[in-house]
């Protein structure tokens, strides 16, 4: 960057100063690491398709599958920690992406 020497610079007073232009309001973003709250909601949302689905084969098939059992609860729980595990580690990734552009 080239500076000017003060002479050819414009002298102000000092009450004078020059009008700026209104700046628009800098855009808000989401939290990064949000995403472990996104893995959350996801993993949740599987464990609600993956029983409507269960239902929805069970209840079609009369008698031949009538021993079929849905997840217990411990798999429901790491289902819903991996979706959470995912969630976070894709947010670690995003915030690192940013902070080395940063």
């Amino acid at each position: 960057r080239k500076f000017e020497p003060r002479d050819k610079q414009p002298y102000q007073e000092r009450g004078e100063r020059p009008e700026r232009a209104p700046q628009p309001a800098p855009e808000k973003k989401s939290g990064g690491f949000l995403g472990w709250l996104k893995g959350l909601f996801g993993g949740l949302l599987s464990l609600v398709f993956c029983y409507a689905g269960f239902r929805l084969f069970r209840d079609s098939n009369i008698g031949s599958l009538t021993g079929l059992v849905f997840f217990g609860p411990q798999h429901m729980g790491l289902l819903v920690l991996f979706g959470v595990a995912l969630g976070l580690g894709g947010s670690l990734v995003s915030v690192g992406r940013h902070l080395r552009n940063v």
